[in-house]
Formats: structure tokens, sequence, C-alpha cells
């Protein structure tokens, strides 16, 4: 760990609905998406954005703009999540975790962003994907996406956040 105090982001212009949300964990020097994404030519951005936006308006998995692993083999996999982008041959990827929430809404999902990748290869890293997995497993981590929430629903409503 290091840089500075972790920070959980919603982001920015993508709206939480009833069943899904989306934020990049930000402050350690092994969490890239937040950087990985900033990189990015400003038409990929907005493509990886409307992407966002479909998935938390309710779209299933469309493979070639984001998907998960639901059904993989590998238990441990499961939980991961990726938003994508080509440019040329080279794919552009934003992993994370999902995250249930334990709120009124059980089946509502958070993606927990947490690293950018550059891939040629078909398959994704395993790597990467245990690696987006950890960090939604820790309690301090899902502690920051309820206060992001917290925060959201206290704006959405008026209060102060």
């Amino acid at each position: 760990m290091g840089e500075g105090p972790l920070e959980f982001h919603l982001v920015a212009g993508i709206r939480v609905t009833a069943i899904r949300a989306v934020g990049f964990l930000k402050g350690d020097k092994g969490l890239t998406a937040w950087a990985g994404f900033e990189s990015l030519k400003p038409n990929r951005r907005r493509l990886i954005l409307d992407s966002m936006d479909a998935w938390v308006g309710g779209s299933i998995d469309i493979g070639k703009r984001f998907h998960g692993w639901h059904s993989d083999s590998d238990p441990r996999v499961r939980e991961c999540f990726v938003f994508k982008a080509r440019e040329g041959n080279v794919g552009h990827r934003l992993y994370g975790f999902l995250y249930h929430p334990v709120l009124k809404n059980p089946a509502f999902v958070v993606c927990g962003l947490v690293s950018y990748a550059i891939k040629t290869a078909r398959e994704s890293d395993r790597a990467e994907l245990l690696h987006a997995v950890a960090w939604g497993k820790r309690a301090y981590v899902v502690n920051l996406i309820s206060e992001a929430l917290a925060r959201n629903e206290k704006h959405k409503t008026g209060g102060v956040g």
C-alpha cells in the first residue's frame, strides 16, 4: 500500500440506478484504473462512459464493451468485471470487482474499478482478475463504497454531503 488514503468515487456523470453503480478506487500504487482512464483519448473515454451508463441502466453483458465472469469455471473470478474499448489492435481494459452492499435492495451491485491494462491477447490475465477481486474483499474498501453511496443519496435528497 502507498501514496495516500484510499478513496472511492462514483463516476461523475454516470447515474446511480436502483440496480447498479460504478466508481473508481484510488489512493494506492496498485490502483491504476483512474489514471488509465484519464490517459485514454477522449473518444475512448466517451465510449467507456457510454458503456458504464448502459450497464448501470440494466444492460446485460455486451462482450465488446463490458462483461463479467459470472459463469467462469474458476469461482475466484466470478465477481470480476471489465469495461473495455479497442483502439486498432490494442484493447484498453478497466478491471474491477462487483460488490453487493447490504442495503434496502439486495439486487443492487456496485462495480469498483481498480486497474487499467492494455491487452493484445484474447484471454484476460488471471492475475489481473485476482488483483481486482482481492480489493473487493477488503472491509475498509467496502466501507468506502458505502460512504460514497450515502453521500450520493444525501446529495440527491438535498442533504449535505
